[in-house]
């Protein structure tokens, strides 16, 4: 089987609106023909406000257009946040759900994580997990421990279901904490030990 690549574009907070739409029009040609590409995949996730509107840059080609989180809670009094079913109404196919940035910063737990999971699935979009341990963590040989905890819950939501689309796809991204932003870069074999 040949192996297939996803390249996913968090755009965090790095552009504004019109920035957003500028980078977005300029590169639109690059993107697409990228997108393409045998057994590529090109994910773009710009901000809430841009996803309307990079969505119907990219409307009719293989572009795919992701959000960058998504609220745990079907609807309800929750000042800013957005829902699975807005995403799904806007057009996104992909949402990043469990960053360390939102772990670290709104201290999210595994609890938080997969209630977005299973908002996503009912709503036919695909979660991007994030997943990755601490330098702490990682010194201490705790690697996979964090890893099979952070994913236990959507384990369990996945037992439950019963039919999945097929266009449907989970994909984890493993990112530990200690490589974010450092220059540090997980060694080959520790990627492959992970993953295979």
């Amino acid at each position: 089987m040949k192996k297939s690549y996803s390249f996913i574009a968090n755009w965090k907070m790095n552009l504004n609106f019109l920035e957003e739409l500028e980078f977005a029009n300029l590169n639109s040609e690059k993107f697409i023909n990228l997108s393409v590409t045998k057994n590529c995949k090109i994910i773009l996730a710009p901000s809430f406000v841009s996803l309307y509107p990079i969505n119907q840059i990219f409307k009719d080609t293989k572009v795919e257009i992701s959000a960058q989180d998504c609220s745990s809670s079907y609807s309800g009094p929750y000042t800013g946040q957005i829902s699975a079913q807005s995403l799904n109404y806007l057009g996104c196919t992909h949402c990043i759900i469990g960053h360390s940035e939102s772990r670290k910063f709104h201290k999210e737990n595994d609890s938080d994580i997969a209630a977005k999971f299973s908002q996503l699935i009912n709503f036919k979009i695909s979660p991007i997990i994030c997943i990755g341990e601490t330098e702490k963590e990682n010194l201490e040989k705790r690697t996979f421990e964090v890893l099979e905890k952070q994913l236990a819950q959507i384990f369990e939501i996945l037992k439950k279901q019963t039919h999945i689309p097929n266009f449907l796809t989970i994909k984890i991204s493993y990112e530990p904490v200690w490589a974010i932003g450092s220059g540090k870069i997980p060694e080959q074999d520790n990627l492959e030990t992970i993953f295979y």
